[in-house]
């Protein structure tokens, strides 16, 4: 186009500037004379053939010069057929100014389009637009991208803020997206699960800055050791609950299910969400928690081998059967095993086998609740002082709340414990239920408690008496009793732990 344009710039010159001597009408073999003016035919011959093959392939855009070149030629026939010199009408030679005038602002006009075109063109080659399946072009997610390699990090706009790092954690490896401030993805890894792999997770967390935080699923059976190893390098972590990311992926632009993309959406729930959880390393209390955990999974075990030797023992003998709850008793147990020392067959084989491991694990199970006893005393007597609160309560209690500093306010506690009621009210009337959220073991070590103060202690029977009075059923009354005794046990868990802290101070 820019050499089509030079050479019409020529020709427009040629006709522009005439000889530069003025002569009178001469005719000549190659030139045409008209008063003080002289056209060269021989240039307009060599300049009108590239010229009118462009304005044939284009006959809008340059048909008025077009027909001015059919007067310039038809002036060349005409001489070389007739000798005599012809005569230029004058309404043609007067057009002449004015044809110079519009060509050049179609000429200028057409420059300025051309350049347009060009940088425009350049602008799209730039632009990094994928189009994948069937779905309108969209820009490719620069973190969704192949996982167990490190990724480049991509300076985006705002990148130096806070960064937060969405932790997707598995049995084998955990999967980790850093995103910005605003939720933008910054970049992806895959690791392992070993204290090396944790290494390299931090020397490349480095290279997003120092402000920065991890957000980790509250999955603690698969990211404790993850937590332990961020948490001894002075990381700050914080929990996300599951339920933050029940309905995560239903809400999210993207399709599918993987691991960045759950990474992803923790992330995000951890800047949606201000007041989530501060993780911290373990203390006693999950020690005494994985007691109590272990001495409830050996009184199951115990259990179903006690509900088997029963049907052995009515099979040998329908005649005798031993008391209800009595087979956890090592008298019982002893008893069982002289009845079945003289019989033979397979029956009275299984029945001594289930007999003795029922005593063991029955000496395994006293050696643990004493255990867990001399561990409660040490770490909440004002808690065991409660009436109606045993060692195994009390334990089970601690090893579930996990520290009560993490609560602000016992109010917080009762909802975390399940407690607190729940408004289900609209419009003027205020109305609330019965709550079947929260920690159900913490819920059912408090309903213990109550039933218990609701048989002998006395405030807890006059409370019971008092709400049955006022219409409440008996369900009612003690759901009220166990919201009560959720603010005294938070009372008396603040008062252990800061009793457990002055002699530190």
């Amino acid at each position: 186009m820019i050499r089509h344009l030079h050479i019409q710039a020529t020709f427009q010159d040629s006709l522009d500037h005439p000889a530069d001597q003025p002569v009178r009408a001469v005719d000549g073999p190659d030139g045409l004379g008209v008063g003080k003016q002289r056209i060269n035919l021989s240039r307009i011959k060599q300049l009108s053939q590239p010229l009118t093959r462009r304005i044939r392939c284009r006959q809008a855009p340059f048909r008025s010069h077009q027909s001015s070149l059919r007067v310039l030629c038809r002036h060349r026939d005409v001489h070389s057929v007739k000798p005599t010199a012809p005569t230029i009408r004058p309404h043609r030679l007067h057009r002449r100014s004015q044809w110079k005038h519009d060509r050049v602002r179609r000429a200028r006009s057409t420059i300025f389009i051309a350049s347009v075109a060009t940088v425009s063109s350049a602008a799209c080659r730039t632009r990094r637009v994928f189009r994948f399946g069937l779905r309108e072009a969209c820009h490719r997610p620069d973190w969704d991208m192949p996982t167990g390699r490190l990724v480049p990090v991509q300076m985006r706009k705002g990148h130096g803020s806070m960064v937060t790092f969405g932790v997707d954690a598995h049995k084998r490896t955990h999967t980790i997206v850093a995103v910005d401030d605003r939720g933008i993805p910054l970049g992806q890894i895959t690791v392992g699960t070993t204290s090396k792999d944790h290494l390299g997770l931090l020397r490349w967390a480095a290279r997003f800055g120092a402000e920065r935080r991890w957000a980790v699923e509250d999955c603690r059976h698969l990211s404790r050791r993850l937590e332990r190893d961020l948490l001894s390098a002075g990381e700050r972590i914080v929990r996300v609950p599951p339920k933050l990311m029940a309905h995560a992926r239903d809400s999210a632009r993207t399709y599918g299910k993987s691991d960045p993309i759950d990474a992803l959406a923790v992330a995000r729930a951890a800047q949606r969400e201000p007041d989530l959880p501060v993780a911290r390393l373990d203390g006693p209390d999950r020690e005494l928690r994985l007691l109590v955990d272990h001495r409830e999974s050996l009184v199951a075990e115990r259990t179903r081998l006690i509900c088997r030797l029963r049907w052995h023992l009515h099979e040998l003998d329908p005649a005798w059967e031993p008391k209800a709850r009595s087979l956890d008793a090592q008298r019982t147990l002893d008893e069982v095993q002289a009845r079945l020392q003289g019989q033979a067959g397979v029956v009275a084989r299984l029945a001594r086998e289930l007999a003795n491991r029922c005593a063991e694990l029955t000496a395994v199970i006293n050696a643990l609740e004493k255990e867990i006893a001399q561990l409660v005393e040490q770490l909440a007597p004002a808690l065991l002082a409660l009436p109606g609160c045993g060692p195994l309560t009390a334990a089970k209690i601690i090893g579930e709340t996990a520290g009560v500093d993490r609560f602000k306010s016992r109010d917080a506690y009762a909802r975390y414990n399940g407690t607190a009621p729940l408004p289900v009210w609209s419009s003027n009337k205020a109305r609330h239920r019965l709550s079947r959220t929260g920690n159900r073991q913490l819920n059912a070590a408090l309903h213990r408690i109550a039933l218990t103060q609701a048989r002998w202690h006395p405030p807890a029977k006059a409370l019971m008496d008092r709400r049955k009075n006022s219409g409440n059923s008996g369900r009612e009354a003690i759901r009220i009793l166990k919201r009560r005794l959720s603010d005294a046990v938070f009372q008396a868990l603040v008062h252990d732990q800061t009793d457990a802290l002055m002699p530190a101070a």
